[in-house]
């Protein structure tokens, strides 16, 4: 009977435990769902999802995966009708592209637009029969007109040139023949022609008049004897122009002109359109010139009044839509506009054309183009062009880059933040390696290897006489300063890259959720103890009385050093978070995307902030003494009051956060996944300086060190800057 019972009690629990384990894995695979939909990958996410409805019916996972397809079915409907929309907006700017050829008289790119527009929805009957539609009404409408003045001029005779006494006859008869024939015409029928001729398919067009091809032949015929009369008549009316003297003023128009006093050029051009009374072509010459002169001398006052307000691209902007608009005039040298530039850090040197004109901030007095030839030049930073990011007025705002004082490559990239202890800097890096530095130089002094399979260790810390090194396989080991091994300790990996250190012993923990005491003295195990939750990373406060873990129900604990639980408190969705110690503080993230503030004596909650727009959360963040600053993959970076738990102020970055962000010599410095560190001056959240860091290498770790500034990448770079550089 006790039997039966025990064995009851065992399969109750073993099927309780067999449901957590499958709906863990159907949550798993319900992000990597929600993960392929993200990506596009819509089928896939689909098949996932429903997979997970036949799974679960039941229970929130079955419920999720079923929002989820209702969410990519939604999806889909939307990707087509927006495919519909964007079909027929094609369709129609064509059509508006084909009537504007036909407009301009561009009559064959026309109709080879028609036939690439059938080639584009060959497929498509709706669309062909409107393409056909409108080729057979324009293209009827050309074919209409061209038999209409061709059957006009069979019937009637060419007037004889001789018969013109003076120069109003003459344009009168180009006029008319122009209004016949007209010379753009001509050239479009005849390209219309070589058209067909050369591709006999545009003739074949649903559409396209039959009649078309031979009235072409016949029309052509008819402007060539039409043509001989033109050019004689051209000739006789200019050498009759020639013949008349022009006024004076025209003249003394013609010389302001060459002499670029445009206001004297529009006053004299002004006079002569209201003046003057003769040849047609002339007055509208006339009109033309003073319109020409009334927008050069308008561009103009507008650039001045730019120039006045310090307004250097606006200036720069009239200057090339007026260069734009007259290509003939050449302004360049007659304007100067004020182009200020500020830098951070100051007094950087400035050349134009490689020519020094002073430190910054400083405003010059530049012409349209020649900003691109300034150069800015400062000691320990890169040389540089004004950056793009410009801000108002004409003001160049560039952020200067500050270049490392040494470098050296490790093996693999960094693991965690290096120790500088008794003068010699120690990293630890995913090859298995421990490299001793020389911190003022980066020469290398030692390199021990570890044949650990993964490769990734803590972060180096004291420990009395040596160094703990913890590796995430299992190994514990204690380093005298110059690298040789004091004890070494093999635990049940894998472990957790922290620890709590105490001056009678070390607490380590297992991801199984085992915590091991060891001797910091022998390495000797004292205890362990079993079954203990789930836990992500420890964090040990600065005075090293508490350790805080958070484990995997969101329960954020403080230990003490024999392992007893000081206090617990639950932060919802905290599961995965690194805890973070700022002296009273107790900092946990928590996948809501919200970071809580807990007093470190009582772990009672002060405060909570939410930060992100509901899809990308806190990311990484540091304090110093008043202030919590939190990067955000939003490419924002927040300033929250410690105490209140509340958001002061925020400001964009330029890139993705990688790390945490430093508070170092009053300055802050945030790590960017695709670039060099963003400095920032903390009051203000001001951007200060960058970092030196190639494009697509990241930068997840800064260290402050006696005045330099240390940077580890994944690359497996790392470099010092001097810190007196920024200050």
């Amino acid at each position: 009977m006790i039997a039966a019972t025990v064995l009851g009690v065992l399969s109750t629990g073993g099927l309780t435990v067999h449901k957590m384990i499958q709906e863990k894995k159907g949550k798993e695979k319900l992000q990597v769902a929600n993960a392929m939909m993200d990506k596009g990958d819509l089928g896939t996410a689909e098949a996932i999802a429903m997979k997970l409805v036949e799974d679960f019916e039941e229970g929130p996972v079955g419920g999720r995966a079923r929002d989820l397809i209702n969410r990519i079915r939604s999806r889909r409907a939307a990707e087509l009708r927006t495919k519909k929309e964007t079909r027929l907006k094609f369709f129609h700017k064509e059509l508006s592209h084909i009537a504007d050829l036909f407009e301009k008289g561009a009559i064959a790119d026309s109709l080879l637009a028609y036939k690439k527009l059938f080639k584009t929805f060959e497929k498509e009957p709706s669309f062909k029969k409107r393409i056909q539609d409108s080729l057979s009404a324009r293209f009827g409408e050309f074919k209409n007109l061209l038999a209409k003045e061709e059957e006009k001029a069979k019937g009637r005779e060419l007037p004889d040139l001789n018969k013109f006494y003076n120069l109003e006859e003459k344009e009168n008869a180009l006029r008319r023949i122009q209004n016949s024939f007209p010379e753009k015409r001509a050239e479009s029928v005849r390209d219309l022609r070589k058209a067909l001729a050369r591709m006999p398919s545009l003739a074949k067009l649903k559409g396209f008049p039959p009649e078309l091809g031979p009235l072409l032949g016949k029309w052509l015929e008819a402007e060539k004897r039409v043509g001989k009369l033109r050019s004689a008549l051209r000739k006789e009316i200019g050498l009759d122009h020639k013949k008349r003297e022009l006024d004076r003023p025209f003249l003394k128009a013609q010389e302001a002109e060459k002499a670029k006093n445009f206001e004297e050029a529009l006053r004299l051009y002004r006079k002569l359109a209201k003046e003057y009374h003769g040849d047609q072509s002339l007055m509208a010459f006339f009109r033309r010139q003073a319109n020409k002169y009334e927008r050069v001398t308008t561009v103009l006052g507008q650039i001045e009044e730019a120039r006045k307000k310090g307004e250097f691209f606006k200036g720069k902007e009239l200057f090339e839509e007026l260069q734009f608009q007259f290509p003939q005039l050449s302004l360049q040298d007659r304007i100067l506009l004020p182009f200020k530039i500020e830098t951070f850090p100051v007094s950087a040197t400035v050349f134009v054309k490689g020519k020094k004109v002073g430190k910054t901030p400083i405003t010059l007095s530049l012409h349209p183009g020649e900003e691109s030839k300034v150069l800015l030049r400062r000691e320990g930073f890169r040389e540089e062009a004004p950056s793009s990011e410009l801000l108002a007025k004409g003001k160049a705002h560039s952020v200067l880059t500050l270049l490392p004082r040494w470098k050296t490559r490790l093996k693999g990239a960094l693991t965690e933040a290096p120790l500088l202890w008794k003068k010699t800097l120690y990293l630890s890096d995913h090859s298995g390696r421990l490299t001793l530095l020389d911190p003022k130089t980066g020469k290398k002094q030692k390199e021990l290897f570890f044949k650990d399979p993964a490769g990734n260790f803590s972060r180096p810390r004291p420990l009395g006489n040596g160094i703990l090194l913890i590796s995430r396989d299992g190994p514990v080991r204690k380093i005298r300063s110059d690298g040789s091994l004091l004890w070494e300790t093999k635990l049940k990996g894998p472990l957790l890259l922290g620890a709590g250190i105490w001056a009678k012993r070390l607490l380590l923990f297992s991801e199984d959720g085992t915590e091991t005491f060891l001797d910091p003295e022998s390495g000797e195990i004292l205890f362990s103890q079993d079954g203990r939750p789930k836990r992500v990373r420890p964090f040990q406060s600065s005075s090293g009385e508490v350790v805080i873990v958070v484990d995997r129900e969101g329960w954020v604990q403080a230990l003490s050093s024999d392992g007893s639980e000081l206090w617990r408190t639950k932060v919802e969705e905290a599961g995965y978070a690194r805890p973070f110690v700022h002296g009273s503080w107790v900092l946990v993230p928590s996948d809501d995307l919200g970071l809580h503030g807990l007093q470190l004596q009582t772990g009672a909650k002060k405060w909570r902030v939410r930060l992100g727009d509901g899809l990308r959360g806190p990311v990484s963040f540091g304090c110093d003494d008043l202030h919590v600053y939190v990067a955000t993959r939003n490419r924002e970076l927040f300033k929250i009051d410690l105490e209140k738990g509340k958001s002061i102020l925020r400001v964009p970055i330029q890139g993705l956060p990688s790390g945490r962000v430093r508070s170092i010599g009053g300055l802050l410095f945030v790590s960017l996944s695709q670039r060099g560190p963003q400095v920032f001056e903390p009051k203000a959240l001001r951007h200060m300086a960058w970092l030196e860091g190639k494009s697509g290498s990241e930068a997840p770790v800064v260290l402050g060190l006696p005045g330099q500034i240390l940077v580890g990448r994944s690359s497996g770079e790392v470099a010092s800057f001097p810190l007196s550089q920024l200050q």
